[in-house]
């Protein structure tokens, strides 16, 4: 069991959640292996969708606020190191590629 709750904090304002269940995940993605994430934007009718892919594994798609950036508009990935209350959160990166990737099936929504 268990859920992991997804959502976006847009001018100090959280949005609706959605709630994706643990058995989406593989299992090393709450251990202490090391897993492939690959964050894949899609805009559809201007709108944002945020696809994740663990192990290119469709997991989530979500839908952003945020109006869809033009074409070549600069991005980037903001990783909090701690959260609502100040409290320190962690994350290894152990690398990182920035770039184009073939489309990816999308999770089921």
């Amino acid at each position: 069991g268990g859920i992991l709750v997804l959502n976006d904090k847009l001018d100090d304002n959280w949005n609706r959640d959605d709630k994706v269940p643990l058995s989406n995940f593989p299992l090393s993605l709450f251990s202490l292996d090391n897993d492939t994430l690959i964050i894949q934007l899609h805009v559809e009718h201007n709108q944002l969708f945020v696809d994740l892919h663990i192990k290119k594994t469709p997991i989530v798609r979500w839908r952003s606020r945020l109006i869809a950036p033009p074409y070549g508009a600069d991005l980037a990935l903001l990783v909090p190191t701690a959260d609502d209350f100040g409290n320190p959160e962690s994350i290894t990166i152990h690398s990182a590629w920035w770039g184009w990737h073939a489309p990816l099936p999308p999770p089921n929504e």
